[in-house]
């Protein structure tokens, strides 16, 4: 862990693994591989704040308990439950068409790679090259929020940017987004 840690390479990894590791034995880091972890998630977040036009920014939403309530869907399966949130960064602000050009610019459409096998299916299917809105002077301004993706193009904008910050970036899963949006008021 210490040699992932320590080769610019592999860091993240080794990051990552020392984390599985500091929940069995938190107290034990006797090479400060937490510093050389922390260092990362500094480089990191600079590395996006200065990759995206502004506004861009993260916020830290501490780990905590969520109960989802009813949503949409009456019937479904997690409404009433309770769940535990670790913590994690989110977007402070919706991504923008001057943020999304970048993935587009960065040939977000036609890098297979930053697509799910069934997003790659929908994206030649419909044959997309941008978002649905993205020609529409209603909708594109550089500072308004992106509109017209799908859940499909979020995700590979979500995994390009994860590889060109090297960090994990995806989007908020229900709980999180629940937790972020009411904290544990409910």
């Amino acid at each position: 862990i210490v040699e992932l840690a320590q080769r610019s390479v592999t860091r993240v990894l080794g990051c990552e693994e020392f984390a599985d590791f500091q929940e069995d034995f938190p107290d034990y880091d006797p090479q400060n591989v937490a510093e050389i972890c922390a260092e990362i998630n500094v480089i990191s977040s600079e590395i996006s704040l200065s990759l995206m036009p502004k506004p861009f920014d993260w916020i830290p939403i501490p780990a905590g308990q969520v109960t989802l309530g009813k949503g949409f869907n009456d019937k479904a399966h997690s409404v009433g439950q309770t769940f535990t949130v670790d913590s994690f960064d989110m977007a402070k602000y919706p991504v923008t068409n001057a943020q999304y050009a970048k993935f587009i610019e960065a040939g977000g459409y036609n890098n297979d790679a930053w697509w799910t096998e069934a997003g790659l299916a929908q994206r030649n299917k419909e044959s997309w090259t941008e978002p649905r809105f993205w020609s529409n002077s209603d909708f594109n301004s550089a500072q308004q929020p992106v509109v017209g993706v799908s859940w499909y193009e979020s995700i590979a904008f979500c995994l390009w940017l994860s590889e060109v910050i090297g960090e994990n970036i995806m989007l908020p899963t229900e709980d999180q987004w629940q937790y972020a949006a009411q904290g544990e008021d409910g």
